[in-house]
């Protein structure tokens, strides 16, 4: 099967489709992060390169194209403070005219929940008014990765087109593993040093608990820190995210210790498996939390690959 995909990221597509039995070949990719260039080319070795889907003109015919474009637009955050002001709002313009290029079989596109919100309802529309002129059979779905097996919550609109047959999304499974099987509580933490004010206010949460109770938090929880043992009941953490590694805190002795998730914990979130980082920690630890989950991934395309 030929393939390609924009917005690639680190290449979660690439890595899923090393799942599916099959000769496979990545005939293009393209990201305009160079850190992800580097990444990318050298851990898959696409046939064609592009640095800024903007200035594509061809692109070869291919069974499968993917993009997850840029969501920063249809966050939460942005949300806030008018999404259609940013200025990566209208790309999807260009993954509609490289999915024209490159004629696929099957299309697949991911982006956030957000694109959902009610204040995004006229471009959702303009969306689905594009896919329908495509001629494919097409449906999107809300999934989160947390009802298909991985302990995150990480909701996700995903658009599945086919110019033959119905799009398919797989049904919900329990999780294949947990947090308790991906986060090492035994790894040496650090004393932290933060402001006096960002002191008191995590002293003022933690102390209430008996000492070295391990505390999680992703920048999402408005510092309502979440007790790590409360998220093993639940199995799964909170969406990972590019702007902020997830941080590990724990109260002893009158001092406040933590440390960043490990990168290889990280990638068990996302499903990522044998890859090669050859970028700076943070960097890699950006692109995971921008990246898409893998097993979601192989799952979409396994299920709609033309037999």
């Amino acid at each position: 099967m030929k393939f390609g995909d924009i917005c690639s990221g680190l290449g979660c597509v690439g890595l899923a489709m090393r799942e599916i039995k099959g000769n496979h070949t990545y005939e293009f990719a393209a990201d305009i992060d160079p850190n992800c260039r580097y990444n990318l080319r050298h851990n898959f070795s696409p046939e064609v390169w592009h640095d800024d889907i903007k200035n594509i003109t061809s692109l070869p015919k291919v069974d499968l194209f993917s993009a997850g474009f840029p969501c920063q637009p249809f966050s939460s955050i942005n949300n806030l403070t008018n999404g259609v002001k940013h200025p990566k709002h209208d790309l999807f313009t260009d993954v509609l005219r490289c999915l024209k290029l490159c004629d696929p079989e099957i299309f697949i596109l991911e982006n956030v929940k957000g694109l959902l919100f009610k204040s995004n309802t006229e471009y959702f529309k303009y969306i689905c008014k594009c896919l329908d002129e495509t001629g494919y059979n097409w449906a999107f779905k809300l999934m989160n990765s947390k009802n298909y097996g991985t302990p995150q919550s990480r909701s996700r609109v995903y658009f599945v087109g086919k110019k033959k047959g119905v799009p398919v999304f797989p049904v919900e499974c329990p999780l294949s593993f947990t947090i308790a099987d991906i986060i090492d509580t035994t790894l040496p933490m650090t004393i932290r040093k933060p402001t006096l004010k960002v002191r008191e206010a995590l002293r003022k949460v933690m102390i209430k608990e008996n000492e070295g109770i391990v505390y999680i938090d992703n920048a999402q929880s408005g510092g309502n820190f979440i007790k790590l043992y409360e998220l093993s009941t639940l199995n799964v953490i909170p969406c990972l995210i590019a702007s902020h590694p997830f941080m590990l805190y724990k109260y002893k002795d009158n001092e406040i210790y933590e440390r960043k998730l490990t990168c290889e914990e990280t990638e068990q979130f996302q499903n990522i498996e044998a890859y090669d980082n050859i970028c700076s920690e943070n960097q890699y630890m950006r692109m995971i939390g921008n990246g898409m989950d893998v097993s979601m991934m192989q799952k979409l395309i396994a299920l709609n690959t033309l037999k």
